[in-house]
């Protein structure tokens, strides 16, 4: 179900698992416009005054977050 964030072993993942911040900008591990209400989540975000980076193209999975180093 691409409308739900995909974690491995379990019904659905969490956005904290799958998105971490940087600056102004909101990194995601897939697309959030596939999610169930995910273009309202995206201009809520960019309305916050953030970029959304999707990492990866499709499906948003949960990875446990993004690390910067």
């Amino acid at each position: 179900d691409n409308s739900k964030i995909r974690l491995d072993g379990y019904n659905c993942g969490f956005i904290g698992g799958a998105s971490g911040v940087f600056g102004q900008d909101v990194f995601v591990f897939g697309e959030i416009s596939r999610l169930v209400d995910g273009t309202r989540l995206e201009g809520k975000i960019r309305s916050l005054g953030y970029n959304v980076i999707p990492i990866l193209a499709g499906e948003v999975c949960d990875f446990g977050g993004v690390k910067l180093i």
